[in-house]
């Protein structure tokens, strides 16, 4: 029998879908059966993610709950450096070989996300940190990435009742909500996966809160 790894079907799915390795490649990193997912939609995802950093000037980045780097490796496409921090050593050894494959200046590293985020000297000063955790949040987290101080926060989520408690702790923390896009990578299900764009101290001139941006992410299938 072929040892299986824990390289997530999530994780997987994503890799293949972005384009950083191929069906072949993927399994050759890893052998697991990997459920029925929507690499489309998430290949949009991915895709506005890119976009929204680029837009913003961001240079350097820090990658949470990075997986297989499904967002680390196309933002190094794109020019930027930076670091994915994930526990899951599958996922971290599956990320890094394709970072070196490719040239990217991009570094991954096998760690507790909330162990990493308490030694703050080991992490480079970045202005964009993406945060894409489990179903439960970041609850442990939050506090730690608004520490750090960077100038955007893109926040990944598939459950709405944990991204809002998440959200209202970073907003207590001095972030405003700018841009928040709604992506339907489960049809037919109640399940929607959302990107939130942060940025801090987001205030117009007469000192409130920014207005916030709603986008039109992608409908997968009605």
């Amino acid at each position: 029998m072929t040892e299986a790894c824990d390289l997530s079907a999530r994780d997987a799915r994503r890799m293949m879908g972005n384009g950083a390795l191929s069906p072949v490649e993927l399994f050759d990193s890893c052998r697991q059966r990997i459920e029925r997912v929507n690499p489309a939609v998430n290949a949009i995802l991915v895709d506005a993610l890119v976009a929204g950093a680029t837009s913003r000037g961001a240079r350097r980045f820090l990658d949470l709950f990075c997986g297989a780097g499904n967002f680390a490796l196309p933002l190094g496409r794109e020019g930027l450096t930076g670091v994915g921090i994930e526990s899951n050593r599958s996922a971290i050894a599956v990320a890094s070989k394709a970072a070196a494959q490719q040239g990217l200046a991009v570094r991954f590293r096998a760690a507790s996300v909330v162990e990493a985020l308490a030694e703050p000297s080991r992490l480079q000063a970045v202005d964009l940190v993406v945060l894409d955790p489990p179903r439960a949040g970041a609850s442990d987290e939050v506090a730690g990435i608004v520490a750090l101080e960077p100038q955007w926060i893109a926040y990944v989520s598939c459950d709405p009742a944990t991204l809002a408690r998440d959200l209202r702790t970073l907003v207590d923390g001095g972030y405003r909500i700018t841009e928040v896009t709604p992506f339907d990578m489960f049809p037919h299900t109640h399940h929607v996966e959302t990107l939130v764009w942060l940025q801090r101290g987001a205030f117009d001139q007469s000192g409130d809160a920014a207005g916030v941006e709603l986008s039109e992410g992608d409908a997968g299938s009605s």
